[in-house]
């Protein structure tokens, strides 16, 4: 039994350390204004409203952090591609109901996706790859509240 405790906190330690360094290595990219982003949230929380002219993705990073991001007033580019990646965090991300969300999953825990098909044959299409080890959150505007600090209960802890 004192082997398996050793062990555990062993492997907790190791991937403590491993998120400092990556936080160290990997800072966020980009802003409200920015058509890429790199965000990261390492033992941290970060939130941004896009407001990019040609909004292209990038990436999404929560390792025991939260990251919420709004894409309601971000123009969309003609690809966008994100890749939301959650390592015990969380990441909700918030889209136009006129956006269409092609989603591809891998990973445990909580992964939440509820944008529903726009009207239009033509509406901008988000592909999100999702590897998550705890809770992401895609969620159209009609569904996200216009308080900042509501976060859905499917997001989990």
């Amino acid at each position: 039994m004192r082997r398996l405790l050793k062990l555990l906190l062993g492997a907790l330690a190791g991937v403590m350390v491993a998120a400092a360094v990556t936080r160290r290595l990997r800072p966020s990219v980009g802003d409200e204004e920015s058509d890429a982003l790199d965000l990261v949230a390492i033992f941290a929380a970060s939130e941004l409203h896009s407001r990019a002219a040609a909004f292209s993705g990038r990436s999404i990073l929560a390792w025991f952090g939260v990251c919420v991001v709004d894409l309601r007033d971000a123009t969309p580019a003609a690809e966008m591609d994100l890749l939301v990646t959650s390592l015990f965090g969380v990441v909700v991300v918030t889209v136009p109901p006129t956006w269409r969300v092609s989603v591809t999953r891998w990973g445990f825990g909580p992964m939440v996706v509820d944008a529903p098909e726009p009207d239009s044959d033509d509406a901008p299409t988000l592909r999100l790859s999702i590897r998550a080890f705890a809770g992401v959150v895609v969620a159209d505007s009609t569904d996200a509240a216009d308080d900042d600090d509501a976060v859905p209960a499917e997001a989990g802890a």
